[in-house]
């Protein structure tokens, strides 16, 4: 991946479309003695799916939107697939639709945020972050 946001030609297709799954990659701390660190993330839609990650080398984040993204990482990676877990608390976001989606940059001029709202009730933003070579997950929410 590039030190930048990948090419957003395909971006508009996640627009009121609907998670059908989350995929969460991070390193496992049993093999590589690092603590568990987020370096992708995938998001599976009804029609296409969308992978963000972490470029470990410049601290930012990429993303790429096609039918079907195959992910190859190594055994030094653990895979989390939320649709078979019960109790992670991104779960919640799997049935819901994106209604807007921001790329972030930062004040030295890296993009390496990016912000997914809802369309639910709350509004709710998913904030993902690569801080540190990896994706921190925030949830963002209404002060007034």
């Amino acid at each position: 991946f590039a030190n930048d946001i990948a090419t957003t030609k395909n971006i508009e297709r996640i627009l009121n479309n609907r998670i059908n799954d989350i995929q969460i990659y991070e390193w496992n701390a049993k093999t590589n003695k690092k603590f568990h660190n987020i370096e992708a993330i995938k998001l599976k839609f009804d029609t296409c799916e969308c992978l963000i990650k972490a470029n470990t080398q410049f601290d930012t984040i990429s993303i790429q939107v096609d039918d079907k993204i195959p992910i190859k990482m190594g055994e030094e990676y653990i895979k989390y697939d939320l649709k078979r877990q019960n109790s992670h608390r991104l779960k919640k976001f799997i049935g819901k639709s994106v209604a807007w989606f921001w790329t972030l940059t930062n004040d030295q001029k890296y993009s390496d945020a990016i912000q997914l709202e809802f369309n639910d009730r709350k509004r709710t933003i998913l904030q993902f972050l690569v801080e540190a070579s990896s994706i921190k997950i925030l949830e963002l929410s209404s002060v007034m």
